[in-house]
């Protein structure tokens, strides 16, 4: 029963269901699009220090990847708990749910963070990584690992918040999350500012104001570290609020719930399995890339940013319609949770298609704005306008997804996942070793495993196995 004097957001099971996956969908969206604007001013003060600083940034993404699964592992499983406790009006189980997921973040991330400092300098050698650029990425690597713990938990409080039905608050705290950080990376990492802001006729601040830590690459791990403290503690303080529908108590109910926890994993494996199964996948393609040195690197590690501009608007979609796939099945309304996914669908694609084919067009223009490295952004031109069509394929293949993963059958789309990244690694061995291929070959895989996992989820997402899951 909800406790008195609390308000209770909109049902999710009623109403428009266009009007609900927008009402969810939008705020996520822009949540989303927030972190990946905050990742391309990272790369683009990166770029500032030199093109090995992005290739250590992109070597040390592909190695923590791996690691981070643990993070799939946990939230994957929380989304449909979460979501489904709140769909059956149970808030104190909502409230648990939330408590042992933060408590499961908490531990994996130390234990990733940990064998991650003990690998890294060895594994960025073994990538072929350049010495210079071996000793940036363990530079910025050994702070974005002290910093997992803040990092693993801030995705937890996004969660949270949109299982209860307000992706509002979810993208307010992401939009401090990423505004906090973009002012704190150029403070941490130069001496000098390496840019000047104006708000119309007012200069804020002047090009090279000496008002900067200087650290480097350090700077904006830190930097991040810190915008990621401040997420959780905000975050913890917002669930406190009294127009929250579920009383969240900060010092009470954090003992560990061994059954809630398992459940969590239990549903969360299948889709740690294919977050391992595409880490290792792109640590592999890494390690492909570092083969054509350090040139096709920075312009892998800038295309691959640059083209997470295509799916904010899936990911915006597939993480609002997860939630409210757990509120209708939770509910009773089977019906409902189809159309809700049917009409993100075509709401991601049709937001999608003109960004994909934007970049296509306008490649060489959006990739000077980020270097002045004419090898670099000849690489990367090709590279934007082969993947802009995988990333269109992976956008649907997002909100698929979503069906899945809010009603916690995980299963099918871990295996199809699996299976694409086998056939586009496969694909890129053989080019490279067997027919002595290009870069551009690395780019076409990226197609080819698109295509098969696309294809292969929508058709097991007609059977609608995923509606019959009990959690």
């Amino acid at each position: 029963m909800r406790p008195v004097g609390i308000v209770r957001p909109r049902d999710l099971t009623e109403g428009s269901v266009l009007h609900n996956v927008i009402s969810m969908g939008v705020p996520s969206m822009i949540g989303f699009a927030t972190t990946t604007v905050c990742a391309l001013f990272d790369i683009y003060f990166l770029g500032l220090i030199g093109s090995g600083a992005v290739a250590a940034m992109t070597l040390f993404v592909a190695f923590s990847g791996v690691l981070s699964t643990t993070n799939s592992l946990v939230g994957s499983g929380s989304v449909s708990v979460i979501s489904r406790r709140y769909g059956e009006r149970d808030y104190r189980g909502t409230e648990n749910a939330i408590k042992q997921t933060l408590l499961l973040k908490f531990g994996f991330a130390v234990l990733a963070g940990g064998v991650g400092l003990l690998l890294l300098r060895w594994v960025l050698l073994w990538m072929n990584a350049e010495p210079r650029v071996a000793a940036l990425g363990f530079e910025y690597g050994l702070w974005m690992f002290i910093g997992l713990p803040f990092n693993f938990c801030s995705w937890s409080m996004f969660t949270a918040f949109r299982g209860m039905g307000d992706a509002r608050r979810a993208m307010y705290l992401m939009v401090l999350t990423t505004g906090l950080n973009i002012i704190l990376a150029p403070l941490m990492m130069f001496h000098s500012l390496p840019f000047s802001l104006h708000i119309g006729a007012w200069e804020i601040l002047r090009k090279g104001a000496g008002i900067g830590l200087g650290l480097g690459i350090s700077g904006s791990a830190i930097a991040k570290g810190i915008s990621l403290l401040v997420c959780c503690i905000v975050g913890l303080l917002m669930l406190r609020s009294p127009r929250m529908s579920v009383r969240f108590r900060l010092l009470k109910g954090w003992k560990p719930d061994l059954n809630v926890m398992a459940r969590i994993l239990k549903i969360g494996t299948p889709p740690w399995l294919e977050g391992i199964a595409r880490s290792v996948a792109g640590f592999a393609t890494a390690y492909f890339v570092a083969l054509f040195g350090t040139t096709v690197v920075a312009a892998y590690g800038f295309a691959t940013q640059i083209l997470g501009f295509t799916v904010i608007f899936a990911v915006g979609m597939g993480l609002g319609s997860s939630a409210i796939v757990g509120h209708c099945l939770g509910a009773g309304r089977k019906q409902m949770a189809r159309k809700t996914v049917n009409t993100a669908i075509a709401v991601a694609f049709s937001m999608c298609a003109p960004i994909a084919a934007g970049i296509f067009i306008f490649a060489p223009q959006v990739m000077s704005g980020f270097t002045a490295d004419a090898a670099v952004v000849k690489v990367a031109i090709i590279a934007l306008k082969i993947m802009a069509f995988s990333a269109l394929l992976q956008s649907v293949r997002i909100v698929l997804a979503s069906a899945f993963n809010g009603s916690g059958d995980t299963l099918p789309p871990t295996v199809i996942g699996l299976s694409a990244e086998a056939l586009r690694l496969s694909l890129l061995a053989v080019a490279i070793y067997v027919f002595s291929a290009s870069e551009t070959v690395i780019w076409w895989a990226f197609i080819a495993g698109s295509v098969f996992d696309t294809l292969l989820i929508a058709s097991w997402y007609k059977k609608g196995r995923w509606l019959e899951r009990k959690v």
